[in-house]
């Protein structure tokens, strides 16, 4: 796997189409520790937390990771998708952009990685149920 530079210039653009989640990049330790360095390295750049960043400023955020890791793509939820909660309450899914690359998922709060985006805390909290399917996948170009 080969690791743009920080001065390398890449546009990203929004008008991806809808796609089923990216193929294959196993979990290897020395890539994932590769990801979760450049994903710790950005949060130092922020002047908020990691949970802060979910919480308003995660767009950016994940548009940044996908300029700076090869074969990322930004994932969003889908916020028309409505959910009961754990005490019976109907809400709509929180929005949400994290990066996909390969089967697993990035944010500020998971610099490791998750193997499915309803395990990202930032769903955990709003009791999302993880039966429900609200992922989708811009390209970036």
């Amino acid at each position: 796997m080969t690791w743009k530079g920080e001065s390398r210039r890449h546009s990203l653009s929004r008008k991806g189409i809808k796609t089923t989640q990216a193929k294959g990049i196993s979990r290897d330790p020395s890539t994932n520790l590769k990801i979760s360095s450049i994903i710790q390295n950005q949060i130092k750049e922020y002047e908020s937390s990691p949970c802060e960043i979910n919480s308003g400023e995660c767009e950016e955020f994940a548009w940044e990771l996908a300029r700076k890791i090869p074969n990322a793509k930004v994932s969003e939820s889908n916020w028309d998708v409505i959910f009961t909660n754990p005490n019976g309450k109907k809400e709509w899914i929180p929005t949400h952009f994290w990066i996909t690359i390969g089967n697993l998922h990035y944010d500020a709060e998971t610099p490791e990685g998750v193997d499915d985006y309803h395990k990202l805390p930032i769903f955990i909290r709003a009791g999302v149920p993880n039966n429900i399917d609200f992922l989708i996948n811009w390209g970036n170009d």
